[in-house]
């Protein structure tokens, strides 16, 4: 949606154009096909340092990039506030007290849950143990193909953008004269935002890419000068 401007005074111009952008995005794979909540957007901010290594000692090895909750994607427990061995952040850290995830594995990591205990191995995935008829137990994943968001996109972030310049003319003679402009590209230096990942079942937007959404780029300034006889 563009919006373009201009003034004019004389030798002096000044012209701008404002946008804006949205976008569309597919929520939630990879999850249980059952629905547990409320689809809710909120965009809450959150510091995301999944990135963090497990086998990382000092605090320059922590990963820890700013984004947006979304929506009330799927968080497992394990990564709430979550800390490895030398106590360094690799979790998701900001979520409010009143977070409930849209869905759920059939076997969410439970609260206080630790690798070590039995049947840890079905946390976090749709496995389920089935008892065959020769007495033997298989273990197969779960999965009726009736995700309830796979045909409902979602709106994502609404993006904004400006862009202005401005020109000077100069008369050197009756017929010679000299025009000078500068154009400025994302004038304020919008970063722009992505929508959450359709892989990515957290419902977070990361910021981590400094310039992300729609190839938004850092301001640029160009300077020109035209003579014209």
């Amino acid at each position: 949606m563009p919006i373009t401007g201009a003034i004019a005074d004389g030798n002096f111009r000044g012209s701008g154009l404002w946008s804006a952008r949205g976008s569309l995005f597919r929520p939630l794979t990879g999850v249980s096909s059952q629905r547990r909540s409320r689809f809710t957007v909120r965009s809450i901010l959150i510091l995301d340092c999944r990135a963090t290594a497990a086998n990382a000692t000092s605090a320059k090895e922590e990963r820890c990039y700013s984004g947006y909750l979304y929506y009330n994607g799927y968080i497992s427990q394990k990564q709430i506030n979550s800390k490895n061995a030398a106590g360094l952040r690799n979790g998701v850290f900001g979520l409010p007290s009143d977070y409930v995830p849209f869905q759920k594995p059939i076997n969410p990591w439970p609260v206080g849950g630790s690798a070590s205990d039995p049947g840890s191995n079905l946390y976090d995935t749709n496995n389920v143990n089935i008892r065959l008829t020769s007495g033997a137990v298989q273990q197969v994943a779960f999965d009726n193909g009736l995700h309830p968001m796979r045909n409902q996109p979602r709106l994502g972030p609404m993006n904004w953008n400006q862009d202005a310049s401005m020109q000077k003319t100069f008369s050197l003679t009756e017929r010679m004269k000299l025009r000078a402009t500068i154009d400025l590209f994302n004038v304020f230096n919008t970063q722009g935002l992505n929508a959450p990942s359709s892989t990515d079942v957290t419902g977070i937007a990361s910021l981590q890419s400094s310039f992300g959404g729609f190839g938004f780029k850092p301001r640029q300034v160009q300077l020109g000068m035209r003579l014209d006889w």
